[in-house]
């Protein structure tokens, strides 16, 4: 069966994997730009099960973690390197309900523990170089016979001549009328990249709270985000509206924030379902699916959705 990816970010890599593990699939990515060319490639790489400002644990987080895994793993077998940077997330609290929250995390999970009064240790989490994880990925997709064409897909007509299609392009999802039916919407991040002096000494591991730090393979060299701006808005970096988003929630839990010297700002469209943050996996018309709408949990979720589309996809062509 021969399958179309439209992009090639962390969605359309995670079903091209799955796809390939289950069936006999000749697949090919589309994506104008490359290989993580919109959100996935900018994305800090903060992987947790605690998204949100409640903090609730998210569904179906611990077959996320699994997945995810599963295809950290094959990444590093191919690159014959570490893409996890480093292992365990600090989450700040601003308030008592949030205290309360991720105090009852600690008895009910146990991948959480109590660092301070306002502060707490996820023991789950982990920071990912996506460009890295994204580059694994791919080269164990392109050693297993996975073609990609550089060429950006403004009409779904134009793959007919392929079995199946499969929707993975983020916020470029919205020009097909195929996909009208989604209720979605676009939300731009921007995220900073900060140089450090000397003088500052970072969290001991990535930190989150409204914003985040999220540190990097250069001991030299943080990331902070992420703004959700919302709206009809472009998709340039617009450096002076993200720092005056971004330090002041920052500076809350890392004073030494205005030390750092902000030497690039990248901006990105990203996917929301609205009135839900689960993604979208589905059949969406004849031959066509969609696998969209992660938001801001792509790493959590991506693999176990990108299998989870497989499945469905294969079951339907009676394939697996």
């Amino acid at each position: 069966m021969r399958i179309a990816i439209v992009g090639a970010g962390l969605s359309g890599l995670g079903v091209a994997w799955h796809l390939l593990k289950k069936g006999r699939c000749e697949i090919t990515l589309f994506e104008r730009k490359g290989i993580g060319a919109g959100a996935s490639g900018i994305a800090a790489g903060l992987l947790h099960p605690y998204a949100g400002e409640q903090g609730r644990r998210s569904a179906f987080a611990t077959e996320g973690l699994a997945a995810t895994q599963e295809l950290i793993d094959v990444a590093q077998k191919q690159l014959n390197k570490r893409v996890v940077l480093n292992r365990g997330i600090i989450r700040h609290v601003q308030n008592e309900e949030q205290r309360q929250m991720f105090l009852s995390h600690c008895q009910a999970y146990g991948d959480v523990q109590v660092l301070s009064e306002h502060s707490f240790y996820i023991a789950s989490g982990m920071t990912i170089d996506c460009p890295l994880y994204l580059e694994g990925l791919w080269q164990a997709l392109l050693k297993r016979g996975v073609q990609l064409v550089l060429e950006q897909v403004t009409n779904l007509n134009v793959l007919q001549g392929f079995d199946r299609i499969v929707v993975t392009a983020g916020a470029g999802a919205k020009q097909f009328p195929e996909l009208s039916s989604l209720n979605i919407s676009t939300l731009k991040g921007q995220v900073l990249k900060c140089r450090v002096p000397e003088a500052v000494q970072l969290p001991q591991a990535s930190s989150i709270c409204k914003g985040y730090v999220a540190l990097s393979q250069d001991p030299q060299t943080c990331f902070l985000g992420s703004t959700y701006e919302r709206g009809d808005l472009s998709d340039k970096p617009q450096l002076e509206l993200a720092k005056a988003d971004l330090i002041p929630k920052i500076s809350y839990f890392f004073p030494s924030v205005v030390d750092l010297e902000v030497v690039e700002c990248r901006a990105a469209f990203r996917v929301t379902r609205v009135g839900h943050y689960l993604p979208i996996a589905a059949q969406v018309a004849g031959n066509i699916w969609a696998l969209t709408a992660q938001g801001s949990r792509g790493l959590l979720y991506h693999a176990h959705y990108g299998e989870k589309l497989a499945d469905l996809l294969l079951q339907s062509s009676g394939v697996s």
